[in-house]
């Protein structure tokens, strides 16, 4: 029987409350292995839905923006901000796993795109809370330049960014939650690596660039903290890649 360490979402934060300009504000320090997973909205993808999957049922499959496949594939940090319980801002700096370290944290080695320099993630977000009702209206930006693995390794660099708002509302009152999430994300990949022909498995992709979008919305409701159901809806699109 084999004895193996594996993990989840992991974030590790500092956090310190002072004030400016005479109103509340709140620093820290994250070091985290998922893009997204220091916020504490359910829209971005490391909480966002489908919170779970379910083997019945059916999901968006292997069609997800590029930062949704990085949980766990890569260590990093930063700093975040949130003043006056109005404004949140996050900035992060990501490196992939080795494959030593993936080895040691999940068992395996690193698959698909590695990352040989950093990734850059941004978020900012407008949010507040007033009675029983509360709401977040955001943005956020990931980019990398991942390289191919395996043996096409040393041929430069592919370079992907995702853009996207998000939003949420929120009403509590008595035993009733009422909960409205949505996301929508833009994708740009330029294929400077493997869009060459020069490669010795030849090119990876069709076009030398492809876009996605991505759009997902949900509603749910929660009675008394015990029972509650959640209806959800996606939409994506993207160019047309045979190869990808």
């Amino acid at each position: 029987m084999g004895h193996l360490w594996d993990w989840d979402n992991t974030d590790i934060r500092l956090a310190r409350p002072m004030r400016l300009f005479g109103h509340d504000l709140v620093v820290g320090t994250t070091l985290n292995n998922n893009p997204s997973v220091a916020d504490v909205w359910n829209t971005l993808p490391a909480w966002g839905y489908p919170f779970i999957d379910s083997s019945l049922g059916f999901g968006t499959g292997d069609f997800s923006p590029y930062i949704a496949g990085l949980a766990q594939a890569v260590w990093g940090g930063g700093g975040y901000f949130d003043y006056n319980k109005w404004v949140y801002g996050e900035f992060d700096l990501y490196r992939s796993l080795s494959n030593g370290q993936s080895k040691a944290l999940t068992g395996g080695e690193v698959s698909g795109l590695s990352i040989p320099g950093v990734a850059v993630y941004g978020r900012l977000a407008v949010h507040h809370t007033f009675g029983n009702h509360s709401f977040m209206l955001g943005t956020f930006v990931l980019n990398a330049n991942p390289q191919p693995t395996g043996p096409i390794r040393g041929f430069g660099t592919d370079q992907i960014t995702d853009v996207g708002v998000d939003g949420m509302y929120q009403w509590i009152s008595g035993v009733n939650a009422v909960t409205v999430n949505a996301a929508y994300t833009h994708e740009h990949a330029s294929w400077n690596a493997s869009f060459n022909p020069g490669l010795p498995t030849g090119p990876l992709v069709s076009n030398n660039a492809d876009y996605s979008d991505y759009f997902n919305a949900n509603v749910q409701y929660l009675w008394n903290q015990k029972i509650g159901g959640v209806l959800g809806y996606f939409y994506n699109s993207g160019s047309a890649d045979p190869l990808l």
